[in-house]
C-alpha cells in the first residue's frame, strides 16, 4: 500500500495518475491492484484522494508556495474553486440582490461542500474573494462608496 501512494505521490505533480500507470509500475494487473486496495478497505480515487489531500495541507502549512503552485503540485488541473467567482462580473449585475443570490448559492454550496472536506483554510480565500466582489456590485449598483457600501451589507 506504501508503495501505491509512494507512486502517486511522486506522480500528482504530472496529474492524476491513471489506475493503469500505477498498476504497471507496481508490476501488477488493474485488477490485482483494484483487489488489493479493496483488500485493504480503500479504493484508487480514495487513495488519490487522501494523497492529495496530505501534500496539499503540508504544503500550506509548511512552504510560501502560492494557492495555484499548490493546486498544480497536488494534481489539480488549475485552482478553479478561486476562478469561479471572477468569471461571474459580479460587479456589473444589473439585478437585484436576490438574482444574484439565486446564481451565487448553488456554486458556493458546491464548493464548500467539496473543498471543506480537506482544505479548511483555503475557504477563506474563497469567501474574501466573494465579498470583495458583492462589495464592489452593492458600490456599482446603489452607487455607495467604502463604509457605507460596507453598511449596506450588513443588513
Amino acid at each position: 500500500m506504501r508503495d501505491v501512494e509512494s507512486l502517486i505521490k511522486d506522480a500528482l505533480p504530472t496529474g492524476i495518475p491513471s489506475i493503469h500507470h500505477i498498476a504497471e509500475l507496481t508490476a501488477m494487473s488493474n485488477r490485482t491492484l483494484t483487489r488489493r486496495l479493496s483488500e485493504a478497505g480503500v479504493t484508487y480515487r480514495d487513495l488519490i484522494r487522501k494523497m492529495q489531500e496530505t501534500i496539499a495541507k503540508n504544503m500550506l502549512r509548511n512552504t510560501a508556495q502560492s494557492i495555484g503552485e499548490i493546486a498544480f503540485l497536488t494534481g489539480f488541473s488549475e485552482q478553479s474553486a478561486f476562478n469561479k467567482f471572477r468569471e461571474l462580473y459580479i460587479h456589473k449585475w444589473r439585478k437585484p440582490i436576490t438574482e444574484l443570490a439565486k446564481v451565487l448559492n448553488p456554486k458556493i454550496r458546491g464548493l464548500s461542500n467539496y473543498y471543506q472536506k480537506f482544505w479548511d483554510g483555503m475557504m477563506s480565500h474563497v469567501w474574501h474573494q466573494l465579498n470583495q466582489r458583492i462589495l464592489k456590485w452593492v458600490k456599482w449598483e446603489k452607487g455607495l462608496k467604502g463604509r457605507a457600501a460596507k453598511r449596506w451589507l450588513s443588513l
